[in-house]
């Protein structure tokens, strides 16, 4: 049986589950088998409605009540009311227990496996825009590239992939918005999101041959030079409040910091300051 077979059947099972149970008054599956986008190795996201005096009873025998679904060797409580839980053949399921006599749900985004009586209402999402957010990044991008001669220093190569590694998503966020698509919510749509030199790009400067202090600065140093050339004319075409000062102060922190450290010539790969 393959993974997407696996998966399927799963998925069969949770809802003949849901069908079973008089405690269960509707099932959807959400994600990317919720607005058909799946693929190979997706994962099952389905949320589970149930009365406020039923959930506690589900959720504290819930591993006996998934018993029929598959053979979980690992079902973890993340917040509020979701699981994850993971199979013996691989298959990762996230439940997501709704409270209620009615759950809202969006049409385009989820395909329902069983609903009692007419419990679900169907009504489109408001449409995703993170902007607000992306000008809280853009902030919290300049800091911690001000931070990077700290790292150097310290010789905290670890940390300095860590903070990378967020801060690239920072980049591939503007990158995409930029383009005039709005960000996923997911990850499955980036390729076709990205423009094909923007997927290089990040491709490329994501391919550190090594954790050593000039291979590092010249990663942070290329995504920051991405954000400087890209982010302020995006954000002035958006309305959105660019910081403008704390992008020269870290630039500016970078050309006097830099050469100190033995790095100096890598200053080739930002704007000057």
């Amino acid at each position: 049986m393959t993974s997407r077979e696996d998966t399927l059947a799963v998925i069969e099972r949770l809802r003949k589950l849901a069908v079973d149970d008089d405690r269960v008054l509707a099932a959807w599956l959400a994600g990317s088998y919720g607005t058909q986008e799946d693929d190979l190795y997706s994962d099952v996201d389905v949320h589970v409605l149930v009365q406020e005096t039923d959930l506690e009873g589900i959720e504290t025998g819930l591993e006996l009540w998934l018993k029929p679904v598959a053979n979980l060797l690992l079902v973890r409580h993340m917040f509020d009311h979701l699981y994850h839980c993971v199979s013996d053949r691989a298959t990762r399921i996230d439940i997501w227990f709704k409270t209620g006599d009615i759950a809202h749900v969006d049409p385009t985004r989820v395909q329902v496996l069983y609903q009692a009586a007419d419990c679900l209402r169907f009504r489109a999402e408001e449409p995703f825009d993170p902007a607000e957010r992306l000008v809280v990044d853009a902030a919290e991008f300049w800091r911690g590239v001000s931070m990077l001669p700290v790292g150097l220093y310290r010789g905290e190569f670890v940390r300095l992939f860590h903070g990378f590694s967020i801060y690239y998503v920072v980049v591939i966020n503007l990158l995409v918005r930029a383009r005039g698509e709005p960000q996923a919510r997911g990850i499955k749509t980036l390729n076709r999101q990205l423009a094909p030199a923007d997927r290089k790009f990040l491709e490329d400067v994501a391919a550190l041959p090594a954790l050593d202090a000039p291979t590092l600065a010249r990663a942070w140093l290329r995504i920051a030079a991405k954000m400087a050339n890209v982010a302020p004319s995006f954000f002035a075409d958006q309305g959105l409040s660019y910081p403008q000062e704390m992008q020269e102060m870290a630039l500016r922190h970078l050309y006097r910091e830099l050469p100190g450290l033995g790095l100096g010539d890598l200053l080739q790969e930002i704007p000057g300051a």
